[in-house]
């Protein structure tokens, strides 16, 4: 880039508090380059990804400085983020060919823009801030949100994470410390300062997170050297069973399907609560997926199978994309009513509308964080931790002892592979076979 081109990027630069920053990334075996705007809290605004169209290091290099010579020769291009992301995206459409650095000759780009000369003076070129963890931590979850590896709702998660992670950073005085700098002491001492605040299967989330920051980092040339390595915690405390025996379940069952709900304005309302619990019993269903279901999501088969559609349409939000599934509904389980709840819940519901979440049918987890509550104190033999998330530990759990294929429960919670027994005890997977198997874990309640 030579000095008039560097002195006209400055001058945009310095009109607005926004920055854009260039990075080369590599996607499977394509070359990349992601533009990010950070505004002047040193936190990306925006960011935008296109094609180098190469497999070739040294080829991507040269097309990526090849766009940059051509966006900031292009009037109004950088007079705000829009109007950059607009113009390199065209630019990148001309990118037909790889194209190279002649050597031996002085190298020009295409449109006769002059080739840049070689100056010692740091004051010809733009002084960029020195990334630190936050400024790769919010490009690295822009990143995952933009190719779809997180969904919005994990992105906003993480961006949490990752905002609580700077916090801390903060009170150790590496906040501002540039992440090629940074040494495995520092980040130990990080674990440190959360081990003092959380137990180690928290921590061991947060210190995750922070290394595949600095993976993505280094990927990308920001770091040369890694030194977010082994930072895990290793956990010996016993794990306690997060799991409800069928008796437990019933029992609890039972005593939610007879609170009285006289505190509701609308008495009706008491019918739609003990459905929530029900389903999650039945289903293993998270709360949140069962909170969204609309009447169009409790389907049937042709041969006459009921099952609940967990899915995104319509604005409904899915922890990930494993998450989309459908689950049959097993009669007669925890005192399920099939055809009570296909006439009262279902058919009363208008179409369009979520079967819990509206006409005062609401039932929300802190309504039952309060029911468990009593409950646990009546029978204190039960298992004091359970939470309304028990119920899905439990179906997996119970779905290991009957023996079901994984490939089912793993369809059945809608996990990816391998973390169904893992984590809480194939594709494809035929509706009413998955009932059929679903039925036999039931058995007995």
């Amino acid at each position: 880039m030579n000095s008039s081109l560097n002195r006209s990027l400055r001058e945009s630069l310095n009109q607005k508090p926004d920055r854009i920053y260039f990075t080369v990334i590599k996607r499977g075996n394509i070359y990349h380059q992601r533009m990010t705007c950070v505004g002047n809290t040193g936190k990306p605004r925006a960011s935008v990804t296109v094609s180098l169209r190469t497999k070739s290091a040294i080829t991507a290099k040269a097309n990526a400085e090849q766009l940059k010579n051509k966006l900031v020769s292009t009037n109004g291009a950088l007079d705000c983020f829009d109007n950059a992301r607009y113009t390199l995206k065209n630019l990148a459409c001309t990118l037909s060919t790889p194209i190279g650095i002649p050597l031996g000759v002085p190298f020009s780009c295409p449109d006769n823009t002059p080739a840049a000369k070689s100056s010692s003076s740091i004051s010809d070129k733009p002084t960029l801030k020195p990334m630190t963890f936050t400024d790769v931590a919010y490009e690295y979850a822009n990143e995952r949100l933009d190719v779809s590896a997180w969904t919005p709702q994990t992105y906003q998660g993480r961006l949490s994470d990752i905002k609580v992670i700077s916090e801390v950073f903060g009170q150790l005085g590496l906040a501002d410390k540039p992440l090629n700098l940074f040494v495995r002491a520092d980040l130990m001492q990080v674990r440190s300062e959360f081990l003092a605040m959380h137990k180690v299967s928290t921590v061991n989330i947060k210190m995750s997170l922070i290394g595949a920051v600095f993976k993505y980092a280094e990927l990308n040339g920001v770091i040369s050297t890694n030194p977010a390595v082994k930072l895990s915690v290793v956990d010996r405390e016993p794990k306690q069973d997060k799991g409800l025996a069928k008796s437990d379940i019933a029992s609890i069952a039972a005593y939610v399907c007879q609170q009285k709900t006289d505190h509701f304005k609308d008495k009706e309302s008491a019918l739609y609560l003990k459905w929530v619990f029900l389903i999650a019993a039945i289903t293993g269903a998270r709360h949140g997926e069962i909170q969204q279901l609309r009447r169009e999501d409790v389907q049937q088969t042709e041969s006459g199978t009921w099952f609940i559609s967990i899915n995104d349409d319509n604005g409904k939000q899915l922890k990930n994309r494993y998450s989309k599934r459908c689950i049959p509904l097993v009669d007669s389980a925890y005192g399920f009513e099939l055809n009570t709840f296909i006439k009262e819940v279902v058919k009363t519901c208008p179409a369009g509308e979520c079967l819990f979440r509206s006409n005062n049918r609401t039932a929300s987890r802190s309504y039952f964080t309060r029911i468990f509550s009593k409950f646990k104190a009546l029978l204190p033999a039960f298992p004091q931790s359970m939470t309304f998330h028990s119920l899905r530990h439990s179906m997996a759990w119970h779905c290991l002892n009957s023996k079901m294929p994984e490939s089912f429960t793993k369809k059945l919670l809608g996990h990816s592979e391998g973390i169904t027994y893992g984590r809480y005890a194939s594709a494809g997977v035929d509706i009413d076979l998955m009932k059929a198997e679903l039925s036999q874990v039931l058995s007995g309640t």
